[in-house]
C-alpha cells in the first residue's frame, strides 16, 4: 500500500488521502458544511517513510477513506463470505 500524502484536519479529526484531489474535495466539503477549523496539509516524504498501514481488515474497518484495490476487494469478499458460515454482502 502507498503511504498517505495529504491530511485534512477538521477540528480534532484527521483524514488521510493519497491524492490532492481527494483531500481538496474533503476540505471543501467541510468548509461548505460550515466548519471553521479546517486545514489541508501536504505531508513530508520523510514522515511517510516509517509509516506502516494497518492490515487489510484494519484499513477496511478503521479508515473511512479506504478504497480497496480489485485484489483487496476479492480478498475481503472471500473473507466475509467464508467466515462463520454466513453470507455477507460488501457495499
Amino acid at each position: 500500500m502507498e503511504a498517505y500524502k495529504y491530511v485534512v484536519w477538521v477540528e480534532r479529526d484527521d483524514y488521510y488521502f493519497n491524492t490532492y484531489e481527494e483531500a481538496q474535495a474533503h476540505y471543501e466539503e467541510y468548509l461548505f458544511k460550515g466548519y471553521d477549523d479546517v486545514e489541508l496539509i501536504k505531508l513530508k516524504e520523510e514522515v511517510n517513510e516509517g509509516y506502516k498501514k494497518g492490515t487489510l481488515l484494519q484499513e477496511y474497518f478503521l479508515n473511512p477513506h479506504f478504497k480497496p484495490t480489485e485484489e483487496e476487494q476479492k480478498e475481503l469478499e472471500e473473507f466475509f463470505t467464508t467466515k462463520g458460515g454466513k453470507e455477507w454482502k460488501l457495499n
